[in-house]
């Protein structure tokens, strides 16, 4: 099993330059990789630019990047979150269950084979092929403007952690931020909603 693999099944949360705790952002993504650290484990990072912030210490433009530790439990529901908000701020929709071939498809006998699924038939369409997608070269998610809340809630054995719950920026209000990251001579993605969904919907007429 793929160190991405648990995604598909967990529950979605809300964890260089770290993001401050206790703030509201406005950024725009970078780049999403997967690396594999010196201490030998996977890490699951997103890197941003700033275009807003209330965290007074931190200027339009800066940068700030989200690391993800894939050892840690919370660690494929957090790439799950994150995966969900990005998905439907870049294409307007949410992300939907898929059937899963594993399971009874028609969802009527209640027979569920495969761990991941919903009691239905159905699977988070997050696996792990689709997250390293995400970190390869193509880079789906990179010149995205999206919300972030930054807050810190100790863990277990009371150390500092700074959470992070990922959040959808208004249609209404892309404008001012593609205006600011216009401004910082950032890129942006070029695609409309409306045209990636056609593309999204040409591609399932094609499979």
């Amino acid at each position: 099993m793929g160190v991405y693999d648990k995604v598909r099944s967990s529950k979605a949360t809300g964890g260089g330059n770290w993001f401050e705790p206790d703030h509201d952002w406005v950024v725009m993504i970078n780049e999403v990789k997967s690396i594999e650290t010196r201490a030998d484990y996977t890490a699951f990072i997103v890197e941003c630019r700033v275009l807003q912030t209330d965290c007074e210490k931190v200027r339009s433009g800066a940068e700030r990047s989200w690391f993800v530790d894939m050892t840690k439990d919370a660690a494929p529901g957090n790439v799950k979150h994150f995966i969900e908000v990005a998905h439907e701020q870049l294409t307007g929709e949410p992300l939907e269950n898929i059937d899963c071939d594993a399971c009874d498809a028609t969802g009527k006998t209640g027979k569920i084979t495969c761990p991941e699924c919903d009691g239905e038939g159905k699977c988070s369409p997050i696996d792990e092929a689709g997250v390293l997608e995400l970190c390869s070269e193509r880079q789906p998610y990179a010149g995205l403007i999206i919300g972030l809340t930054t807050f810190n809630k100790p863990t277990r054995e009371g150390n500092p952690f700074t959470r992070h719950k990922w959040t959808l920026i208004p249609e209404a209000q892309l404008k001012t931020y593609q205006d600011i990251a216009k401004k910082l001579g950032l890129g942006q993605k070029s695609e409309s909603k409306d045209s990636k969904k056609g593309a999204q919907k040409e591609s399932r007429a094609e499979q």
